[in-house]
């Protein structure tokens, strides 16, 4: 899939992972989406993916910033 353009680009990419989340989960993430399109920002693979990442506990909110702030540093 291309780069999001909309809030509805990002929200069929949650939908993959959609079996690995529980619902509040999901809707967690999907909330972020919302509010960061509201900017006019909308979330891509990546971005989603850390999102789900930190949302099931597979990284620390810690880990999530330092994936963030190396990316930016490259």
């Amino acid at each position: 899939m291309k780069t999001p353009t909309c809030k509805a680009d990002s929200i069929a990419i949650l939908g993959e992972y959609k079996n690995k989340l529980t619902t509040e989960q999901y809707r967690n993430i999907e909330r972020v989406i919302g509010h960061q399109a509201i900017e006019e920002m909308f979330l891509n693979r990546s971005e989603i993916d850390r999102a789900v990442r930190t949302e099931t506990g597979m990284i620390t909110y810690k880990e999530a910033m330092a994936e963030i702030l190396s990316k930016r540093a490259s």
